[in-house]
């Protein structure tokens, strides 16, 4: 069996080969292995956002999302490598437009849009033809339309390009007697809740959706007034604290939930319904303060522990203690004994030392 640290090697090797543009047959004949174990490996890749492909190619082409191709479109890059945000640069400017790789920084949380979340008018009606992005290709395409219920139609636009976000979107519908909406999922914004407030990071989302109307443009929408329908959702993907709230219960009541994602292989603890941004503040530092809670009970767990090890050789000194004062109370037992006995004894040899009287001599 390959040792972990080789294959790990050798799957990074078939990532960045199959985003070098190489085929699954192609990189299979590289790496020695059969096609569909290449598959497989790929696969995992996508799961984790760490690879992308792109629809609709045969061969199967992939491209690596954190590769931006658009210009000045979202986040800066890093300076060192041209791949890779700078989480410098992130935690002094307080806010991404997509997760780094790293995970999210101490204290940062992202704001999401659950429901129908943006909806817009449509001034007028375009094309469904692959959107165009700001450069030169493409950054999004149309699925085919797809009945829904009630004699709706649905057409989903995808843009996974845009943020290197999965979910960046949008579904025009049509109604069985002609009526139609365009609905906008802006994806996610992270941001660090000292920095950016709710409000803030709320236009940020109908910014992504304005910026979407843009891009459709392109193929003839004419899309306007941007609205939130949805529940504005505060969470963290991979917190820690998911593992101490029971999974798949959802009550209103409760201000944190979780949200398990078995696509993206992520359970994330959501805030529902902020207030205010003092509670985002709040949940944002729970994990911080469940750090400070278990490092204080390890301290007294130690504590405790040297206490109690004192308390069992105070246990022991006791006890020899005891050891011995019952020896010594043994010694005066048998002192006393021999006190009485000699004591006996003396009172014998004095009475012995005296002829006993008779009564002789006395008529």
């Amino acid at each position: 069996m390959m040792p972990k640290k080789a294959r790990t090697k050798r799957n990074e090797k078939i990532r960045k080969l199959a985003a070098e543009g190489y085929t699954r047959q192609q990189i299979a004949r590289i790496v020695n292995m059969h096609p569909n174990s290449v598959a497989s490996i790929l696969r995992s890749y996508i799961v984790r956002e760490e690879l992308m492909e792109v629809p609709n190619s045969n061969p199967r082409v992939y491209y690596d999302p954190h590769v931006r191709a658009m210009g000045d479109v979202g986040a800066k890059t890093d300076e060192n490598d041209g791949s890779v945000e700078n989480i410098a640069v992130l935690v002094e400017r307080g806010f991404s437009d997509t997760l780094p790789r790293g995970g999210l920084p101490n204290g940062w949380v992202n704001m999401h849009i659950s429901g129908i979340a943006v909806s817009m008018k449509i001034r007028k009606t375009g094309t469904f033809d692959d959107v165009p992005a700001p450069g030169e290709g493409y950054c999004g395409y149309w699925d085919k339309p797809k009945a829904a219920g009630k004699g709706m139609t649905l057409h989903h636009c995808h843009l996974p390009y845009i943020f290197r976000q999965r979910k960046v979107g949008a579904v025009f519908r049509i109604g069985s007697k002609g009526g139609c909406t365009f609905t906008v999922n802006p994806g996610r914004v992270y941001f660090d809740p000292r920095k950016i407030s709710q409000h803030q990071a709320k236009q940020m989302l109908l910014d992504r959706a304005v910026f979407i109307a843009s891009l459709l443009s392109k193929n003839g929408w004419q899309l306007t007034d941007p609205e939130i329908n949805g529940r504005i959702h505060i969470g963290k993907e991979n917190d820690p604290l998911a593992e101490y709230i029971p999974s798949g219960v959802h009550d209103e009541r409760k201000d944190i939930t979780t949200d398990f994602s078995p696509a993206r292989m992520v359970c994330e603890t959501e805030l529902e319904h902020p207030r205010n941004d003092q509670e985002i503040i709040d949940y944002s530092d729970l994990p911080s303060a469940v750090a400070e809670v278990r490092s204080g009970n390890i301290r007294n767990s130690e504590e405790i522990g040297l206490m109690k090890a004192e308390l069992i050789g105070l246990k022991e000194v006791i006890h020899t203690q005891g050891e011995v004062i019952l020896d010594l109370t043994g010694n005066v037992t048998r002192l006393t004994q021999v006190v009485t006995e000699l004591t006996t004894l003396q009172t014998v040899m004095v009475a012995d030392r005296f002829p006993k009287f008779t009564g002789e001599g006395y008529q």
